[in-house]
């Protein structure tokens, strides 16, 4: 298990991406909906904007929580009445976890076989963005919400992958 270390909290306080306002959030998503991206959501909050939008993600990593608060799992279920696959996996809040990167890695290996995934996190999803960022083929978009603020799109590259890689590398312990 790989534990956030304090050092780091400040660079994950800032968006990995571009981060965009409730406006440009909706044109985004509808850019998504006619392009058709593999894409990630990580967030319920994130996945639920998506699915409103009428975008269903290739992978959704979801807690059942929003903002630590308990919601109920309607794009759980949406999803899974498409014919979406259920793999869970445990991760301590302040942490990625083995079994939590692993299970990011097959999510979304089935997802480029054509399978929609859902990763139900027992646990908390918040850090789950960085090894869904280095998982993700290049070319994919990677989206969470940034509290407060608004909706982070991640694209994710060869550079930014290797960026993710340094801050797991070094921020965690």
């Amino acid at each position: 298990m790989k534990k956030l270390l304090s050092r780091a909290r400040g660079r994950l306080k800032k968006p990995l991406g571009r981060l965009l306002d409730k406006r440009q959030a909706a044109a985004f998503l509808e850019s998504c909906k006619k392009h058709k991206p593999f894409l990630v959501t990580v967030g319920d909050a994130t996945t639920g904007l998506a699915l409103g939008r009428g975008i269903s993600p290739s992978v959704s990593v979801v807690d059942l929580k929003i903002a630590r608060e308990k919601v109920e799992a309607h794009h759980v279920k949406q999803l899974l009445l498409a014919g979406a696959v259920l793999l869970e996996a445990k991760n301590a809040p302040g942490t990625i976890s083995v079994e939590s990167e692993k299970k990011i890695a097959e999510a979304i290996k089935f997802s480029r076989k054509g399978k929609k995934v859902i990763l139900l996190i027992d646990g908390e999803e918040d850090l789950l963005t960085l090894p869904a960022i280095v998982s993700a083929p290049v070319g994919a978009l990677v989206l969470y919400g940034q509290p407060g603020e608004g909706l982070v799109a991640v694209e994710v590259t060869a550079g930014k992958k290797g960026e993710i890689r340094k801050i797991l590398g070094t921020g965690f312990g």
